[in-house]
Formats: structure tokens, C-alpha cells, sequence
């Protein structure tokens, strides 16, 4: 049952389709991606929302999430902008979800893990940046190394000489 679940979504998240879906607002279409998009996450998660999921409807969940991360994160260039930011849009919105806390233990746990994969593809930093970790500088002795990799990275800038001064971000 996976795998017919993970082929469905897998063509109706594939670059080609939601490209298509998008150009055909073009020639008239009044169904756009937001709304496939919205349409989806809804009969994937709605049902479930208030009670147990079932372990089908966990993987299929388990499925979508880790398809729209993908999208999101796109690290291959597949999918245009309004495709990446319909998939945040969806994430945005399932993170906001995920904090019911109805249901059984295994259904609390699965919820919490979708909720972790998703804070971890957003960024745990709401405030729009992401920590930058860089290698320490080639210079730097055994006992100095060890000190900056055990520091916590800095806000928008990579951790360096040139920086290790710097009064603002």
C-alpha cells in the first residue's frame, strides 16, 4: 500500500505536473496550485485530526511531508518559486497542526516526528536566518578547535577572524 501512496504523490508533487498545473492558469485554468496544493494537505491530514492515525495514514502522511520538504528545499533546481512557496505555505501549515495533542501515544509520536521534520527543513531560528557553521580556520591549535566547535554558531555569518570582532550582525 506504500508504495501505490508514495507513486501517487510522487506524480502529483513532480516538477512536471506542478509546472503544468501552474501554466495552465494561463489558458484559463481556475484551479491553482494553492488550492491543489491546500486540497491535498487536507484530505491527507483532515480526517485524522481529532482522533488515531492509522499506521497506513501515518506513512502516507510520513510521505507527503518528506515530498514537500523536497520541494521546498529543492536542492537540484527542479521547481520554480511559486511551487517552493506553496510547499512552505503547506509546511507552515502542518507545523501548526501537529500541535494537537489528540490521540493515542502512537499517534502523539508520529505527530511530534512530522512536527520535527518540518521544523528542521524551516530552520529552528524563526527570525529568518539560519546559523551558519564553518570549519574553524587551518591556524587554529587542538585545544582552540575543539573550543569552536563546541561554540554555537553565529546568526547570519560564518564563524571567523574576521568576524570573532564584529559588533553587530
Amino acid at each position: 500500500a506504500l508504495g501505490i501512496q508514495r507513486g501517487v504523490l510522487a506524480h502529483l508533487i513532480h516538477p512536471s505536473t506542478v509546472q503544468r498545473i501552474t501554466d495552465t492558469r494561463l489558458y484559463g485554468n481556475e484551479y491553482p496550485l494553492t488550492d491543489m496544493m491546500n486540497d491535498l494537505t487536507t484530505a491527507i491530514f483532515e480526517a485524522d485530526l481529532r482522533g488515531d492515525v492509522n499506521t497506513f495514514r501515518q506513512n502516507l502522511q510520513v510521505e507527503y511531508v518528506n515530498g514537500l520538504v523536497s520541494v521546498f528545499q529543492d536542492e537540484n533546481n527542479r521547481y520554480d518559486s511559486i511551487t517552493q512557496s506553496t510547499a512552505l505555505a503547506q509546511l507552515q501549515r502542518l507545523e501548526t497542526l501537529m500541535d494537537r495533542r489528540s490521540g493515542n501515544a502512537e499517534t502523539r509520536a508520529h505527530r511530534q516526528h512530522l512536527r520535527f521534520v518540518i521544523e528542521q527543513a524551516l530552520g529552528a531560528d524563526r527570525s529568518g536566518v539560519q546559523a551558519v557553521h564553518c570549519a574553524p580556520p587551518p591556524h587554529l591549535g587542538p585545544a582552540a578547535r575543539l573550543f569552536w566547535q563546541r561554540a554555537p554558531a553565529r546568526q547570519g555569518r560564518p564563524r571567523g577572524e574576521d568576524n570573532l570582532s564584529a559588533s553587530g550582525p
